[in-house]
């Protein structure tokens, strides 16, 4: 049971679900820092468990791929998207919360582009989809060759 589902049933997390959130977290964090040293294709697995000071069975074990942790950043980022509008106590209306939503996601993808980029092309290739539509050129002849 993750904690998601234990807050949803009002009870609180044990450990065990605290450390495994903590320890997702850490990954997270530890990639995300990485990725802007070094770029999202040069950061290895082993390179983020060494940093979060994790075996380096766990990283693949949490998210399955170097592709899964970009992806994980989307969907945390999906994820306030949706419920950041929900409490009715809210400072800012709807349209302006979502209108600073997307501009904050623009410059980070033009900040980050290459992680967003190689991760969407190494999903692409591995579905066996064309990878064009998320790649620039150079990419794509580096993808197809």
């Amino acid at each position: 049971m993750d904690v998601a589902t234990i807050a949803a049933e009002g009870k609180k997390p044990g450990l065990r679900d605290r450390k495994k959130k903590e320890t997702r977290r850490l990954i997270l964090k530890c990639a995300n820092a990485l990725f802007h040293e070094r770029g999202y294709a040069a950061a290895t697995l082993e390179d983020i468990a060494d940093r979060a000071g994790v075996h380096k069975q766990t990283v693949p074990r949490y998210f399955g791929s170097k592709e899964g942790i970009a992806l994980a950043f989307r969907q945390i980022a999906l994820q306030k998207f949706k419920t950041g509008p929900l409490p009715p106590a809210r400072a800012v209306p709807v349209l302006e919360y979502w209108r600073s939503f997307v501009e904050a996601s623009a410059r980070e993808v033009t900040e980050r582009g290459d992680m967003v980029r190689y991760a969407s092309a190494s999903l692409a290739v591995e579905g066996g989809l064309d990878p064009a539509p998320c790649c620039s050129t150079s990419l794509q002849n580096s993808s197809t060759t």
